[in-house]
């Protein structure tokens, strides 16, 4: 098809087919159904000629009324090439965009002469008709001054339909946009990185010369071209890019290892970021392209020396997102990598109130750096205190450097404490520079010295010198600071005011970490009470309270000086061993006060009676020590002197004492050993002086007799006698024997426990001979703990026996055993381990063991009775027990002693103790027991008297238990 000579063709014009259209299709059909006019029957044509007239008319009323130009042609063929056309059919819009007119039925040719434009045009036409696939040109109308798009459709052979749709105005827009295009590529023709511009459809717009190098595979042109990328992962980027542009989102960015043709890698750095037209739509987009490969590796230069840190380091990007943590970041938030790279400073740190983290971090915009504490949150939970330093770094990228202060701050704490404990210590502290300035006290060093802290600072420690420290003390002190070491001692110091006290100071040198000594510190405490107190707890220790002569241990230490001294010269010494005669019936007569102002009187005149240099010491009770010392080599001589330093002391003890409105005369009895410390103890002369003393009281008392070897073999005898008494207890050879207890109808009530000692060479010995001994030694505890636990276990298995078990069995008790502190204990533990009935036993207590702490006796007896256990008065009669003291005790029975019954025929003065122990028992609400009863005038004496019960031989022996079981059974 031709088009008339003012009618030119686009210069970039293209062909599009084109599938469907609705007005080509609308004119196509119309032309189709007039051509098929002629071809229809008569006989239809004649039945649907009104119809299709009808219809006809419709369509010709459609196409004259299009806004677009329509034309409807036939091809004119020479030898097989379209060389014109005729028109057929054109409407208004036709005639109006080309300026033709009446040319319906007439030739192309007759209008306009034709050329090669049209020629070419008339290919076109051609080409449609015989391959039926539309196509489109684009042609200007100068007349008009428009661009149209021609779309050519053929509804049949030799024939196309021309229909013109104005583009003037994409024209202009596509004007607009090349010279922007032309404008963008100048902009980035020179740039010194790639920068590409696309459009929706990732199209070239513009590029500049550095992309085209590096990113133009070879061409010389890309515009109109699309966008490729040297890989597929690059590409996904872009498309990516673009879609989020489409959506809003701004500037993105990724960074990629670049393969390069020669084999080498260089990083790449790939920056989108969309652009909009002037409806502020998204058009595009802006691609950069940098080689960022020399950063990269500064950059790993620097991750490498940040990783090494000792700090915690991220770094984030403009958004905020975390982009690098180094390990130690890591281990201080717990977090992983992973984790961090979803993480920003916000989710880190705890903000006491709502944007102090971002107000903190705006401050980086206007200075280089910035530092804060914060609490940082870990992962765990918990906190951290961390003193973080924040900076700005290109690209909108901030560097943060965060430092664990839980070590700062403990270091803190502790340096606090140590200050606080320096300046709250009790102990004065100062704190001087090598010149002897002091640069520090603390609070009790200005309390106790009265000072103010600027009157001290500055000064010399020398104020507080008192002047009666000795010389030889600072001199040590000196000595021991010169040569860098840590001096100790007491000082004498003064306060302000002038008081004086004793203070204990430790001077030590401070030191740097070379070694260096830079100042002196000197802790003090003030020791004057400890001093005072340490004579006090030194006066009881070695001295007695009561006389304040020396005690037992410091007489001790000083006879083994004094020894060890006589061993290496030669020169003897003696023992004196002092004890008061009768002192203990002063205690019991007069009382224990009276008793004390002897014992004080007498140490008095011990002191004033010795020579100088001897020691004289209360050895316990009522006896003393004298020790001698400096008696020379000659033995004769040494006893001389000995013998008359002792009758002194003995005459000066031998005199009338004034105890307040009383007076009363005592003497003393004395027993002396020599020695000059060869094969000498300071136990075994104490033996010996005690031995002579002893046998000074034998003499008759107020007089001094010297240790001989026939005392030193008595000794022995008693150390035998002592571990022979130990093995009999360990072997079971104690025996117990029992004397039957009667009352007046002769019927046995129980027994007397009596102890024996079956000896594995002597035989059965009497209590007499080994139970004096065993309380002097203090055996008799373990001896009468065994004594009672057999008795009660006796008890125990006699509780089943009809005839047995109302009998009651009494155990005598030692007053060494009474006094003990856990005799109670003793006693019950006893009880209820063997299972004994407690009403059947009763324990025999002697007169003279009540003397003392009678509150005491009496506690333990009524917490004892509790138990059921009874109480006899053992030998009642020959102590000195007053009837007051008699009164108070919680007895149940009296036990005449058998010195009064034995003479009650011949002796008025015993029958009448005996008729008045009875009575006083009666009158106490007591039970009264006769001991010793062996004739039966003395059962009848006891009986008219009104005592009622005996113990004796004319009733029963001491026997065996079995022979006292057999004897009970036939009682």
């Amino acid at each position: 098809m031709l088009v008339p000579d003012s009618l030119q063709l686009g210069s970039n014009f293209t062909f599009v087919a084109i599938a469907t259209l609705g007005l080509l299709a609308m004119a196509a059909a119309l032309v189709r159904l007039v051509h098929g006019i002629g071809q229809k029957s008569r006989t239809v044509r004649l039945q649907v000629e009104a119809a299709k007239t009808e219809t006809k008319e419709t369509y010709h009323q459609i196409i004259d009324h299009m806004l677009n130009g329509f034309q409807y042609c036939q091809l004119i063929y020479e030898n097989g090439k379209a060389v014109d056309f005729i028109y057929l059919k054109v409407n208004p819009a036709f005639e109006q965009i080309t300026g033709l007119a009446n040319v319906t039925g007439k030739k192309l040719s007759q209008f306009i002469k034709p050329d090669e434009k049209q020629l070419e045009r008339l290919a076109i036409y051609q080409r449609v008709a015989n391959s039926g696939r539309p196509e489109q040109i684009e042609v200007f109308v100068p007349t008009l001054g428009e661009w149209f798009r021609m779309s050519i459709y053929t509804p049949q052979p030799d024939h196309f339909v021309g229909l013109f749709e104005s583009i003037s105005n994409d024209k202009l827009r596509e004007k607009k946009i090349a010279r922007e295009h032309q404008h963008y590529q100048a902009l980035l023709q020179d740039a010194p990185i790639g920068l590409a511009m696309v459009d929706q459809q990732m199209n070239y717009l513009a590029y500049s010369q550095r992309w085209l190098l590096e990113n133009g595979h070879g061409l010389s042109d890309l515009n109109g071209l699309p966008y490729k990328e040297h890989d597929q992962d690059s590409n996904q980027f872009v498309h990516e890019i673009l879609q989020q542009a489409l959506s809003g989102a701004d500037l993105q960015s990724s960074e990629k290892i670049w393969q390069q043709e020669g084999g080498s890698q260089r990083w790449i750095r790939l920056l989108a970021n969309p652009w909009k037209n002037e409806q502020a739509q998204v058009s595009g987009l802006i691609i950069a392209r940098e080689d960022i490969t020399e950063q990269k590796i500064a950059e790993l230069d620097l991750l490498a020396v940040l990783d090494e840190s000792g700090d915690a380091i991220w770094i984030s990007n403009h958004n905020g997102d975390f982009v690098y943590a180094n390990p130690n970041a890591i281990k201080l938030t717990g977090h992983t990598q992973e984790e961090l790279n979803h993480l920003r400073f916000t989710d880190l740190i705890y903000e006491e109130r709502p944007g102090e983290l971002l107000e903190y971090l705006s401050l980086t915009q206007y200075s280089r750096f910035t530092r804060r504490e914060w609490l940082l949150h870990k992962k765990d939970r918990s906190t951290v205190c961390v003193e973080i330093t924040t900076g700005q770094l290109p690209g909108g990228r901030m560097i943060a450097l965060a430092r664990d202060l839980t070590e700062k701050i403990a270091m803190e704490t502790e340096r606090f404490k140590l200050f606080q404990a320096v300046e709250q210590s009790p102990g004065c502290i100062i704190i001087t520079n090598l010149d002897a300035e002091i640069e520090y006290v603390n609070s009790a060093f200005l309390k106790k010295n009265g000072y103010h802290r600027d009157e001290v600072i500055g000064k010399n420690p020398r104020i507080l010198k008192s002047g009666k420290t000795p010389a030889y003390v600072f001199r040590e002190m000196w000595a021991k600071l010169v040569q860098g070491e840590t001096w100790q001692g007491e000082l004498i110091d003064v306060t302000k005011n002038g008081q004086e006290y004793i203070q204990l100071t430790t001077i030590t040198p401070i030191r740097q970490g070379n070694g260096n000594i830079i100042n002196y510190i000197a802790i003090g405490e003030d020791i004057t009470s400890r001093k005072k107190g340490e004579e006090r707890i030194f006066e009881l220790a070695y001295f007695d309270q009561l006389t304040g002569l020396p005690n037992r241990t410091l007489l001790l230490d000083r006879l083994n000086q004094v020894i060890a001294m006589s061993a290496r010269s030669g020169v003897y010494g003696a023992l004196l061993f002092i004890d008061l005669d009768h002192f203990k019936n002063i205690n019991d007569t007069l009382g224990h006060q009276k008793g004390d102002l002897i014992l004080k009187q007498v140490a008095d005149n011990l002191m004033l009676n010795l020579r100088e240099g001897d020691t004289v010491a209360r050895f316990g009770g009522d006896e003393f020590i004298v020790l001698l010392s400096n008696l020379g080599t000659d033995s004769d001589i040494a006893a001389s002197k000995t013998k008359t330093a002792a009758l002194k002391l003995l005459t000066s003890l031998n005199q009338t004492y004034q105890l307040g409105e009383v007076a009363h005369h005592s003497s003393a009895s004395i027993g002396v050993t020599l020695f000059n410390g060869k094969e000498s103890s300071s136990d075994q002369l104490l033996k010996q002086a005690d031995l002579a003393m002893y046998k000074s009281k034998k003499a008759g008392r107020n007089s001094v007799r010297f240790f001989d070897p026939s005392l030193e073999s008595a000794m022995k005898q008693h150390a035998t006698l002592e571990d022979d008494i130990r093995q009999a207890l360990d072997q079971g050879q104690f025996v117990l024997h029992y004397q039957g207890q009667f009352n007046s109808r002769d019927k046995l009530t129980g027994a007397e426990v009596l102890v024996r000692w079956q000896h594995p060479v002597q035989g059965m010995m009497s209590p007499a001979l080994f139970i004096p001994f065993a309380e002097e030694t203090g055996l008799i505890l373990p001896l009468g703990n065994w004594v009672l636990e057999t008795a009660c276990k006796l008890l125990a298995s006699w509780e089943k026996i009809p005839r047995m078990n109302k009998l009651v069995l009494a155990v005598n008790v030692s007053a060494l055993q009474f006094r003990q502190s856990d005799f109670i204990e003793t006693v019950v533990n006893i009880i209820h381990k063997s299972g004994a009935n407690p009403q059947r036993l009763k324990l025999e207590l002697t007169e003279s063991m009540l003397i003392e702490n009678l509150d005491d006796i009496i506690h333990k007896m009524l917490s004892i009775k509790e138990l059921g256990v009874g109480f006899s008065l053992d030998d009642f009669g020959t102590g000195f027990s007053s009837l007051s003291f008699l009164k108070r005790l919680p007895l149940d029975q009296l036990k005449i002693d058998q010195s009064f019954i034995k003479d009650v025929h011949s002796d008025p003065n015993g029958a009448a103790i005996a008729k008045t122990i009875v009575a006083l028992g009666k009158s106490l609400g007591l039970n009264v027991i006769a001991e010793g009863v062996e004739t039966v005038e003395q059962r009848e004496f006891l009986s008219n008297a009104g005592c009622h019960a005996y113990q004796g031989y004319l009733f029963s022996r001491p026997v065996a238990l079995t022979e006292f079981e057999e004897l009970a059974r036939s009682n």
